[in-house]
């Protein structure tokens, strides 16, 4: 049997998952499953999940684990199964209390590659974990890419996408290329929360935008990794375009910090408004981003300009992606994320300290706060 989304006090007051305050969540003794937790956003999630008192089952197919954390980390279980094989999934007996869906194709290079997949991943993927977790609470994570190309954010000034945006399945098409993709497949997990929410599951769907930090792989295009790998290696910097297209990134220890804070809320999971953009609202342009690791890293490597479409034939780069994130400071208050000079410092401290590969280089939490006040969208 699995136990109540929200323990009671004898007064009859919610706490625990329900409405511990904003820095106190606490899914002490809980059982959580999280596919994908072994990915870079993963990695961390299970991490805080455990030092919160969680026991976590991890559930994923290995095939873009994080390299942040090759030893096992306590108190988790790892199933080596993929979300596609329903019936292996079935077998596998998973007692959950709550879940956090993150499993997914990761990075563009790879979504390109086999839309098909991507796409059948996300769709297949998000019905069979429904199916194996009964009705216990869920988190499902989606994707900015739901935004589409953003095409009246490329003809004018940058504008905060907002969650009251309707989906433009023409924008969606733009962006995947096609019918099926990486972002219709996003869609199409939306699609499933609200059907699901709507016969009274507790869901929540969240949108990140450019979550970056210690572990993130360059292998699957990541412009951060990718920019701190060629520097280092004195290669030269590729980036698309004109360099002016802009980016919101925001470090992953304070996303968790915030993910956690809105699954404390009982409202974020309330039908019709439990879709949340979480990110950043501050932008950088890539050509600066550029420059901010070159500085880091004291690289004498170009930087390299080229037109999008040569790795990406017939797909146009979005020019502009920033979040309006009224929605999630409502209920969590205002979202603080560290600048992007400390973030490439702290991946660089990573990458070259004495314990690189077995320490969560951000003390395994948020960095250096610093707020950031949203516009709307």
């Amino acid at each position: 049997m699995t136990k109540p989304y929200f323990k009671r006090e004898p007064s009859g007051a919610p706490l625990g998952w329900g409405s511990e305050p904003t820095n106190s969540f606490h899914p002490k003794d809980s059982n959580v499953l999280v596919t994908g937790g072994s990915g870079f956003i993963g990695t961390w999630l299970v991490r805080a999940l455990v030092r919160r008192g969680a026991h976590v089952t991890i559930l994923d197919d290995q095939s873009t684990a994080n390299s942040l954390t090759p030893d096992p980390i306590p108190n988790t279980r790892l199933i080596t199964e993929s979300v596609l094989d329903l019936e292996v999934l079935k077998r596998q007996n998973i007692d959950c209390d709550f879940v956090f869906h993150l499993a997914g194709v990761v990075g563009m290079r790879l979504a390109h590659r086999d839309a098909a997949h991507a796409h059948r991943v996300s769709a297949e993927g998000t019905r069979n974990v429904l199916a194996i977790s009964g009705d216990v609470p869920i988190v499902l994570f989606s994707s900015s890419s739901v935004y589409g190309q953003g095409k009246a954010l490329n003809e004018g000034e940058e504008v905060k996408m907002s969650e009251e945006q309707p989906i433009d399945v023409e924008e969606i098409r733009a962006y995947d290329g096609g019918p099926i993709g990486y972002a219709n497949g996003k869609v199409e997990i939306e699609r499933l929360a609200h059907q699901v929410s709507k016969r009274g599951r507790k869901c929540l769907v969240v949108r990140p935008f450019n979550v970056i930090g210690p572990g993130q792989s360059a292998r699957y295009g990541m412009v951060v990794p990718r920019f701190i790998a060629a520097a280092r290696a004195g290669a030269p910097l590729r980036i698309y375009d004109d360099g002016f297209q802009t980016r919101s990134f925001g470090d992953v220890g304070h996303f968790i910090e915030h993910l956690l804070s809105l699954t404390s809320q009982p409202t974020a999971f309330s039908h019709g408004n439990n879709v949340f953009n979480l990110g950043n609202s501050e932008s950088t342009t890539i050509a600066a981003l550029a420059k901010a690791v070159k500085e880091a890293t004291g690289s004498e490597s170009p930087l390299n300009y080229v037109p999008y479409e040569k790795d990406f034939p017939g797909r146009r780069d979005i020019r502009h992606r920033s979040p309006c994130v009224d929605r999630a400071e409502s209920l969590i208050g205002t979202l603080q994320w560290s600048n992007i000079d400390e973030i490439i410092h702290a991946i660089l401290r990573h990458q070259t300290g004495p314990q690189k590969s077995h320490t969560m280089s951000l003390h395994e939490g948020p960095l250096t706060s610093r707020k950031t006040h949203s516009a709307a969208g």
